[in-house]
């Protein structure tokens, strides 16, 4: 009995052995056999492919003023039309967007025609300071700036010329020093003998501070005038002729020639109308506005933006009031003091502007 049970048992154990056995060779085969998941290739040959992005640093002038104002409708006009240019807007001037773009701290910057003719001339503020060897026009925004003068309604003279001729003693307000409508001002009455030490001694001043300033104090009679500088529209000259009347005083035909081919300003003939309560012509001097950049921003950045701006000019016209005088054509480059940038001629020539 004992011999045929543990026969038994020995049996039992060798087919539990040969089961075990092969279990262990089934499931090595399987795993020798298992296919080897191969990476799939990335799915990119129908995919789009996304233009690389670039971001400008850009400046106009103070927020909420006329130049910050059109350079931002200038990069959000060239942002709609091309998203993958990106920019920032940081406060400057323009004098000193000239300098920074020279120095190539700034990639695109607005200016005026008048900053720029004195900037090669080397005059001016710019007297001393490097030839902006570095900085290139891209387009014309065409806006109108116009220096004249604000008088009281009883002001007895029509032009600057007869004022300093008179002696006349002459109370009246331009902006801080540092400005550059304030420096053509002051300049022009030097011009005339009428600078500010000269105006105190005649028994008049001359007072430095902001336009609503300057309002209060004309509105109140404590100024005879304001040395204006602005577009057709000005809130604070609205502000005053709302309550009371002014007279537009001028400059002499004569003045304003030698001015404008000095400082690379512009003559003009302001019809009566143009601003609230002027009833008649003025000889005036005028500025326009314009986009610079510095001479290696890339040649398709500053096609980009001309393209943009001359293509989408009615979205452009938009974003500010004093940009509606602009139309794309020649007038976009013709009065430039710098050198044109290569990809701005690029896209004037292609959309026939230029030959």
């Amino acid at each position: 009995m004992n011999k045929r049970f543990g026969g038994k048992s020995n049996r039992v154990a060798l087919v539990g052995l040969l089961i075990l056995m092969s279990l262990v060779i089934a499931f090595a085969g399987c795993a020798q056999k298992a296919p080897e998941e191969k990476p799939k290739p990335a799915e990119t040959a129908t995919e789009t492919p996304k233009p690389a992005g670039i971001t400008l640093t850009t400046a106009g002038g103070t927020p909420g003023g006329v130049g910050y104002a059109i350079m931002s409708a200038t990069m959000s006009t060239t942002s709609k039309n091309y998203p993958e240019i990106n920019y920032n807007i940081v406060p400057g001037g323009w004098v000193g967007n000239i300098h920074r773009v020279n120095r190539g701290e700034l990639d695109v910057a607005h200016t005026t025609k008048a900053a720029g003719a004195l900037a090669m001339s080397q005059k001016g503020p710019f007297e001393g300071k490097p030839k902006p060897e570095n900085v290139r026009t891209l387009f014309m925004d065409q806006i109108e700036v116009y220096y004249f003068i604000v008088a009281r309604a009883d002001f007895p003279y029509d032009t600057v010329d007869e004022i300093a001729e008179a002696k006349y003693p002459l109370k009246v307000t331009n902006q801080p020093k540092g400005t550059f409508g304030g420096y053509l001002w002051d300049s022009i009455l030097t011009e005339l003998g009428m600078d500010e030490e000269t105006l105190k001694s005649l028994g008049g001043s001359l007072t430095r501070v902001t336009w609503s300033d300057a309002a209060s104090l004309l509105r109140d009679g404590h100024v005879d005038a304001i040395l204006a500088v602005g577009g057709k529209k000005i809130g604070w000259l609205e502000e005053i002729t709302a309550l009371k009347d002014v007279k537009y005083v001028g400059l002499s035909e004569e003045l304003a020639d030698r001015v404008s081919k000095k400082y690379g300003l512009i003559k003009v003939k302001i019809p009566a109308g143009t601003f609230p309560k002027q009833d008649k012509p003025i000889i005036a001097l005028k500025d326009t506005g314009m986009i610079i950049a510095k001479k290696d921003l890339p040649e398709d950045v500053a096609y980009k933006i001309v393209k943009a701006v001359a293509t989408d000019y009615e979205y452009f016209k938009s974003q500010h009031a004093m940009l509606q005088n602009f139309k794309p054509g020649p007038d976009m480059y013709k009065l430039s003091p710098f050198p044109l940038h290569p990809g701005a001629i690029k896209a004037y020539k292609e959309l026939g502007y230029m030959k």
